[in-house]
């Protein structure tokens, strides 16, 4: 597959200035504060890749995003998408690409969603044949016959989301970027979306660019992770090659007293009062350590807490601020 978007040592600095007190604000000099959003990030994606970007709030992701899309130029570095710049072209790029952020909609909220479409129809030149073949195929994916007729303004969350992924997707863009597209949204009404989003990802090769704080929808879409943390990429992984191990964590309550000599187990343990935590503990011997465990004293709960995507976040999270 191409290369359709590439970033060469990009970086986004900010200058804001520095108000500290009420009086700041009347100083003739007011000194200026270095916010590195995005430092030095280099990535290539092909086509048809469906990429998730990660990270803690302020990380530089919707940062990323803008830079991408050309909505905001980089301070340093080459941006290049369909090899052109998305700031300088972007009227060029903006017919094969589309941008869908959870809270904020292209859809106007005094007229259906259907009127809507027919404004975007006409604001990206599409034919009829393919708007009515593309309408058709997403009413019936996103579940909108129901609701498609009712103005924006009288739809619930989960369905806007859905009337809003219809807008984004009429044209056939060749790259999705989305930004928190899951947010708010119930269970069944994300599984209709991240499933849609698999399916235009494989049927069409749709590039998507994924930015979420739930792990799971990253893993359950994208083909590769990108970590960000402090506007530095530190983990650009393939999906499947994230091994999550086969182990899990023990928490026990004991109901009263515990024998002192549960301080000399030798195992990776926390004691805070009377609850034990074990970590990484291999699940084929959790038997063992719990009869084991109920020798220091009568046991009152026990908790079996699997290991999770999360963690292993977490762990790269630690390993990069201890690095």
């Amino acid at each position: 597959m191409c290369e359709v978007i590439s970033l060469q040592h990009v970086s986004k600095i900010y200058r804001i200035r520095k108000i500290e007190n009420f009086a700041d604000y009347f100083k003739f000099y007011k000194p200026k504060t270095v916010i590195h959003a995005v430092n030095d990030i280099s990535f290539t994606i092909r086509q048809g890749e469906s990429i998730g970007l990660l990270g803690e709030n302020g990380s530089g992701k919707s940062s990323l995003l803008k830079i991408m899309t050309g909505i905001i130029t980089p301070t340093t570095g080459h941006v290049r998408i369909f090899n052109v710049s998305p700031a300088i072209k972007r009227k060029q790029i903006v017919k094969r690409i589309a941008v869908v952020f959870g809270q904020r909609s292209q859809l106007i909220p005094d007229i259906s969603a259907k009127e809507s479409y027919k404004l975007l129809q006409h604001i990206y030149s599409i034919d009829q044949e393919k708007y009515e073949k593309n309408l058709k195929q997403m009413t019936e994916i996103l579940d909108l016959a129901s609701f498609i007729d009712q103005p924006v303004r009288t739809l619930s969350l989960g369905q806007k989301m859905r009337a809003e992924f219809c807008a984004t997707c009429l044209h056939d863009p060749e790259i999705i970027f989305l930004d928190e597209p899951t947010l708010g949204m119930d269970v069944f009404t994300k599984d209709i979306v991240l499933r849609f989003l698999k399916d235009i990802n494989k049927e069409k090769q749709t590039t998507l660019v994924f930015i979420t704080h739930a792990v799971n929808d990253i893993i359950d879409v994208c083909n590769r992770i990108c970590f960000i943390k402090s506007g530095a990429l530190i983990l650009d992984k393939k999906t499947a090659e994230i091994q999550v191990a086969d182990a899990v964590d023990i928490v026990v309550t004991f109901d009263k007293h515990i024998h002192p000599s549960i301080c000399d187990l030798p195992l990776n343990f926390e004691l805070r009062d009377n609850v034990l935590t074990l970590h990484d503990i291999n699940a084929s011997e959790v038997g063992n350590i719990i009869y084991m465990l109920s020798r220091y004293g009568k046991l009152s709960d026990i908790k079996i807490l699997q290991n999770s995507f999360e963690k292993y976040f977490k762990q790269v999270y630690h390993e990069y601020k201890n690095a």
